[in-house]
């Protein structure tokens, strides 16, 4: 046999031998004698307190919010947008009106609407924003006026709805 057969048996006879004699504890004294089955190791946990959970609950970072704000362009943007620039940001009109060489885009939310009107331009055949106005919109939940941020902020996010829905 190998030598590393023979330790490797070796160890196998100590390691039963340690298993047998920790079954053949003597009792205590004779009162314990009677015949009882051996029970189960139960690992004792520690009492928490309601100070220990406090303190812990004071520990606990705050939770941390992953997204950081959304930020809403200025009305600023709008101006020299093509069609396309448009119908990304916003989607296309509620109400359109084409005279040659300039188209008048109307949108509409629920606290303003928002006039564009597009010219061609002589160095390209696009059409770009030259003009915008914003007004809001008269009914009970809504002020007589209305920034023009809020307006443009409340149409992206209406067209955003829009499209998350369909």
């Amino acid at each position: 046999m190998s030598s590393v057969r023979i330790l490797f048996l070796l160890f196998s006879l100590n390691v039963l031998a340690a298993c047998q004699s920790a079954n053949n504890i003597p009792p205590a004294n004779k009162a314990d004698a009677v015949a009882t089955p051996p029970s189960p190791v139960v690992a004792i946990q520690p009492k928490v307190t309601k100070q220990s959970t406090a303190k812990i609950e004071q520990q606990k970072p705050a939770p941390q919010n992953t997204a950081p704000p959304r930020i809403f362009p200025n009305i600023d943007v709008l101006r020299g947008a093509t069609p396309d620039q448009l119908n990304v940001l916003i989607g296309a009109p509620d109400f359109l009106r084409k005279d040659k060489p300039a188209e008048f885009w109307q949108y509409r939310s629920s606290v303003c609407r928002l006039d564009l009107i597009l010219y061609e331009r002589q160095t390209s055949t696009n059409m770009t924003v030259d003009y915008f106005s914003v007004k809001a919109l008269r009914n009970i939940t809504s002020p007589n006026s209305i920034s023009n941020k809020a307006c443009l902020t409340s149409l992206i996010k209406q067209f955003e709805d829009r499209t998350t829905t369909n």
